[in-house]
């Protein structure tokens, strides 16, 4: 047998042709590339913003009558009002909001004492007066039953009364009628702040 020197490594018989397989990019892997770049650019957009909005915070004074930045501009100001006159109109504002509130929520009685002898008939007197929140109640001497019932009339024809109720109704030893009154006046009537 003969050998058989062989020079080339190419071998002289065809080799069968194996279908080139194509690489292919599945839709999941798209859409998640997609994502990542959205992501990607958001975020880039995010810290250009916020470098923006930094640049804008602390830039700092320029001598040419440029623009200063937010920090720049309070302290500026700082220094020009003084530590001491910013705590002193911080006092005074917290002062004058308590005041208000006082005067808001402080009630008065002379309106309802103004407008009581207005409408009281001369047969009926009061002998006892509590006020309690809306609410005021008296206690009081009248000549019948009939100057009760004229004096419920009264209360019921003014709008600045929003009820009257009549109660514990007897008779003392002179035969006068002794009565307790619920008077409602309208919220305004007592409010010291509308008078």
């Amino acid at each position: 047998m003969p050998i058989q020197n062989q020079s080339s490594f190419i071998p002289r018989e065809s080799v069968g042709m194996r279908p080139r397989r194509e690489s292919t990019m599945g839709i999941m892997m798209m859409i998640a590339l997609v994502i990542i770049g959205l992501s990607l650019f958001l975020f880039a957009g995010a810290y250009s913003y916020r470098y923006v909005l930094d640049l804008q915070v602390n830039k700092p004074c320029a001598g040419d009558g440029t623009a200063c930045g937010l920090k720049a501009t309070v302290d500026n100001t700082r220094k020009e009002l003084g530590i001491d006159s910013i705590n002193r109109y911080n006092r005074l504002d917290k002062k004058m909001k308590v005041a208000e509130s006082l005067i808001n929520s402080h009630t008065t009685l002379v309106p309802l004492f103004d407008l009581l002898e207005r409408l009281t008939l001369h047969s009926v007197r009061y002998t006892k007066i509590d006020l309690d929140g809306e609410k005021v109640f008296f206690e009081g001497v009248a000549t019948g039953y009939t100057d009760l019932a004229a004096q419920l009339k009264v209360f019921e024809g003014n709008n600045s009364i929003r009820g009257a109720v009549f109660s514990n109704l007897g008779l003392d030893q002179a035969g006068n009628v002794t009565f307790s009154l619920e008077l409602m006046p309208v919220p305004s009537l007592l409010a010291y702040s509308a008078n």
